[in-house]
């Protein structure tokens, strides 16, 4: 049987934005209590302003696994508490950065601090099943030269 691979969607809509689309699949990455990279790369200084996880093929465990997705770190899109096997339900639409769709005065978008790749963290137990799309949303890179002053 051949092995399945996902070709990752990068689209740059303009000079400062674009977007992307990762896809996590037990089938093809598995399920053990690990961190996976997936291969797309996010630039230097991007500024991740919008993301969401879409469950397709719910998430099962043996016990009781958790997910949580990150750039700079393993948990800065999607913490594990969120990211629970209960809630990795078929056609559930779970929002990134939380504190951004809330609107929390305070808390910023995720700005990425090196070149980045979306890490997906399993935790607790490993999964047995599984499939979830990540889209994500960024501006930038932004070029972060110092500005001269002007005589």
């Amino acid at each position: 049987m051949p092995t399945q691979a996902y070709a990752s969607n990068r689209s740059v809509r303009d000079n400062l934005s674009a977007e992307l689309t990762e896809v996590y699949d037990f089938a093809v990455h598995g399920g053990l209590v690990s961190t996976i990279t997936l291969p797309s790369k996010l630039p230097l200084g991007a500024v991740i302003t919008e993301g969401y996880a879409i469950v397709q093929i719910p998430g099962t465990s043996g016990g009781s696994a958790t997910v949580a997705l990150g750039l700079n770190t393993n948990t800065d899109l999607l913490g594990s508490a969120a990211g629970a096997v209960a809630n990795l339900t078929a056609n559930a639409i779970i929002p990134l950065l939380p504190n951004l769709v809330a609107g929390t005065v305070g808390n910023a978008p995720v700005r990425l601090t090196a070149e980045r790749q979306l890490k997906v963290t399993i935790g607790t137990a490993a999964l047995t099943a599984g499939k979830i799309v990540v889209y994500l949303k960024y501006v930038g890179p932004f070029d972060l030269k110092p500005v001269t002053t002007l005589p």
